[in-house]
């Protein structure tokens, strides 16, 4: 949650028919906030790396990828609901990504087996799920595009 935002410029609710005045607030893109506080973070953490590798800031990129690298086997032990369901790909995706490219920091390259299985992972959470889009996935790129 903390790395996903609402859809922005009123695309959440297109049409104004999805939701109304009195529609319940139940929903996961409901929970999430503009400015995800993990997603700020993490994008600040891989902008300044980018620009002056150090190794404080390496560390702290690699326990949000170690974190997020756990995500969906967390997710897959929840109770499962339609609302739920949904999310399935977001997590999924989420952990995946963060264990290829925490696996692989060290390393000058990744192999081409990673590097695809990663590049599908990204482009899943480039899509809109559930009225939400994934707000680091242009800082997983970035940490991509260095090796």
């Amino acid at each position: 949650m903390d790395i996903c935002e609402p859809l922005k410029i009123y695309s959440r609710n297109e049409g104004g028919t999805e939701y109304k005045t009195f529609s319940p607030f139940r929903l996961f893109a409901d929970a999430c906030t503009v400015d995800a506080k993990d997603a700020v973070k993490f994008n600040r953490l891989v902008k300044d790396y980018a620009a002056s590798p150090s190794e404080i800031t390496k560390s702290e990129i690699k326990e949000y990828l170690k974190l997020w690298s756990k995500n969906y086997e967390a997710f897959s032990k929840l109770n499962k609901t339609p609302l739920l369901n949904d999310l399935e790909p977001l997590s999924k995706n989420l952990s995946e990504a963060s264990k290829i490219i925490f696996d692989n920091f060290d390393n000058k390259t990744i192999s081409t087996t990673d590097k695809s299985k990663l590049e599908n992972s990204l482009s899943v959470l480039k899509q809109d799920h559930v009225d939400v889009e994934i707000v680091i996935v242009t800082a997983l790129e970035t940490l991509l595009k260095n090796k």
